[in-house]
């Protein structure tokens, strides 16, 4: 994942508060690793800066922003005097809006990060090491020796951090494409374990 991939998602963004009132400033059109766009009637001065909270789900993301830019319709943000745990947060909320269905602004795709490791396979029951090449929530791309026909349905085994729970790992996979030793695969119907494998792999960058 770049650093400015923006991701289409729509977010309530507010004024970082120790307080329960804490006062409402906009809504994202869009948001990336180094900022946001928010989308508000407010327009403070170019470079000013405020601690705002980025509200996903029963969760809030605070971090410093300036101001970048004014436009119509609202804002761009930056984020500013980012700590590792932060970077960490704003990465991990990308991840989570990505696997939720959101999308890439300019590409319309789904995020896929370069990911290299081992990785295994299954198809009429037979096991195959391979390369994981790169890998999003909606599907991943491997190296092997003997790629499966596209069309054809294999299970995808997903390392989770427990070498004794590997099975549960386990996810029925698309054969999308191939070219060589490389194929693609589109998940079916992930499980939660495996959805939960995936975004820990995206989120730390390696297996």
């Amino acid at each position: 994942m770049h650093r400015d991939e923006r991701v289409k998602a729509t977010l309530r963004v507010e004024l970082a508060s120790d307080s329960d009132s804490a006062q409402p400033l906009g809504t994202t059109r869009d948001v990336s690793r180094t900022g946001l766009y928010l989308t508000t009637e407010y327009r403070w001065p170019i470079g000013s800066e405020m601690d705002v909270r980025i509200i996903h789900g029963n969760k809030g993301s605070e971090v410093t922003v300036q101001v970048a830019r004014h436009d119509n319709n609202g804002v761009g943000l930056v984020f500013i005097n980012l700590s590792e745990s932060t970077r960490e947060s704003i990465t991990a909320l990308i991840v989570d809006l990505l696997a939720q269905g959101a999308w890439f602004d300019h590409r319309r795709k789904a995020l896929r990060a370069q990911i290299h490791g081992p990785i295994s396979w299954a198809q009429d029951n037979t096991r195959v090491q391979s390369h994981l090449i790169d890998l999003s929530p909606k599907g991943a791309r491997l190296r092997t020796g003997d790629p499966p026909a596209v069309g054809r349905q294999i299970t995808i085994y997903m390392p989770s951090g427990d070498a004794e729970d590997l099975e549960a790992c386990g996810c029925t996979a698309l054969v999308a494409h191939s070219s060589g030793t490389n194929f693609g695969v589109t998940f079916l119907n992930p499980s939660q374990v495996f959805s939960d494998a995936v975004r820990r792999i995206l989120t730390e960058g390696d297996l």
